[in-house]
């Protein structure tokens, strides 16, 4: 292993100076990020940047944000969570494909595979429907990820999921049952949580993702419609939304949308979202105006995707820990 040069007789109460990373990892990032801007380049994806400081943002529920004073007035922004609001604003425009390489922020996350800052790598895709963009994801892993995956992906439904490792149905169940279910094969009882989705969304990630091969990617698709975020939901089957997400094993690794379209169910979504804020006695969020105006003006007909990169790299590289893969992590900086 290529570790840092610490130089002799040096001590100090901050002995967590060090990178986080050792020298081998960053220099295989620093590869994955060139392969992964190659892989656009070569598609004729444009690279873009949006700003990280921005005056609303999502009003998603289970978010909490990083706010950012101006100490030269009263002014206060958000520090993004996801750059997907201005994006589409370029696609709006007319900006054709676009990829991007970003910082992103998310307050109160800290763990194995989360950290309050961290790199998403987000692409829309214009005519794209889900399986195309599923079908590309896998080709962006196959790239990256060429000596951990092996074979082909393998999808499921988030039914035919929670069917086949739990042997309920997420759309039926009560309460009481994903109470009962999570108590059965933890022998624990749950936490106590705010809804029906906060127990789905449990029992998915305890239960169901650490069931999925770490050598093959696995996607989940057709989310319930309360999961639908800024994803369209599926003209067949109102249940559902047009939504999947691609994991390594128990590693999430991609979350994409059929983008939804229509500004004004996009404002009565975030009118909702804040509601439920309201409810979790969260702060609401100023919805952004000039994102719906854009929707207004014609978004495109796109699927979209965000990738957490450092989790990418977790796998690519073996690492357990994100911080392993982070030049200096949360916790040193």
């Amino acid at each position: 292993m290529n570790t840092w040069a610490v130089p002799k007789n040096k001590s100090s109460e901050y002995s967590d100076w060090r990178p986080s990373a050792d020298l081998d990892t960053l220099k295989a990032r620093a590869r994955l990020l060139q392969q992964t801007r190659s892989f656009f380049y070569e598609r004729d994806v444009l690279e873009v940047e949006t700003p990280i400081l921005s005056a609303t943002g999502s009003t998603e529920a289970h978010l909490d944000f990083f706010q950012a004073s101006n100490s030269l007035n009263e002014d206060r922004y958000q520090l993004i969570a996801s750059p997907e609001l201005a994006m589409k604003r370029l696609l709006a425009a007319g900006s054709g494909d676009i990829f991007q390489l970003t910082k992103v922020f998310r307050a109160g996350e800290l763990g194995s595979k989360h950290q309050p800052e961290f790199t998403m790598l987000e692409w829309y895709r214009l005519g794209f429907n889900l399986q195309a963009l599923m079908g590309e994801v896998e080709q962006l892993c196959t790239t990256l990820l060429s000596d951990r995956l092996s074979g082909p992906s393998r999808t499921m439904t988030y039914a035919q999921a929670f069917e086949t490792y739990l042997a309920v149905d997420p759309f039926t169940a009560t309460v009481e049952k994903l109470k009962q279910c999570f108590a059965n094969h933890k022998n624990t009882e749950p936490p106590q949580l705010d809804d029906r989705q906060d127990y789905l969304d449990l029992l998915m990630s305890h239960l169901i993702e650490p069931n999925f091969n770490p050598q093959q990617l696995t996607f989940v698709t057709h989310y319930p419609a309360e999961q639908a975020s800024l994803a369209r939901i599926n003209v067949d089957d109102p249940r559902v939304a047009e939504r999947f997400e691609a994991f390594a094993g128990g590693v999430e690794l991609a979350n994409g949308f059929y983008e939804l379209t229509d500004a004004k169910e996009q404002r009565q979504r975030m009118l909702d979202e804040n509601k439920s804020r309201q409810h979790a006695n969260k702060p609401e969020i100023q919805i952004d105006q000039r994102f719906l105006a854009a929707l207004e003006a014609g978004l495109p007909d796109c699927s979209g995707v965000a990738v957490g990169f450092d989790r990418l790299v977790m796998v690519a590289t073996g690492k357990q820990n994100i911080e392993d893969v982070l030049s200096i992590s949360f916790t040193r900086c």
